[in-house]
């Protein structure tokens, strides 16, 4: 069960300051760089409400958040059906190993980036599946 299942909005936001994390509030109110492109700027700005915007609703879940896990799976298979051409098995394979690492390095340092490697190890999790279906099966692939 993933660290940030269970919890409330405030013990999940409280759990993070403890932690020495950075909540939504911290994120969107980080000072801009000085000496960077106005572009650059905006871009880094829009990541940072987007982080901010997912860690307060990944915060409002609560109890729910494993759910989600379900919906990557099945994206991943989705996924996999909309490639223009049959990967190799080791591909989503890999994916699945690498998003596990990020999951267990990033877990105890930011619930945010741990919830969102986990997803992504559900999604390459859902592509293998499929791909792994697609070779027991032995049929070609539909264009």
């Amino acid at each position: 069960m993933p660290a940030f299942a269970g919890m409330t909005k405030r013990r999940t936001r409280r759990c993070l300051l403890d932690r020495g994390q950075r909540t939504s509030a911290d994120v969107t109110a980080a000072p801009s760089g000085a000496g960077q492109s106005p572009a650059l700027q905006k871009i880094l700005s829009i990541l940072a409400s987007l982080y901010g915007a997912f860690l307060h609703n990944l915060s409002n879940e609560g109890e729910r958040v494993g759910l989600w896990l379900v919906v990557a799976l099945g994206t991943g298979i989705a996924v996999y059906f909309a490639l223009p051409v049959e990967p190799p098995l080791w591909i989503p394979v890999v994916a699945f190993a690498v998003s596990v690492a990020a999951w267990i390095y990033a877990r105890p340092r930011d619930t945010a980036f741990a919830a969102l490697f986990l997803c992504l190890a559900a999604m390459a999790l859902g592509c293998t599946a499929a791909r792994t279906r697609a070779i027991v099966a032995g049929g070609p692939m539909l264009a």
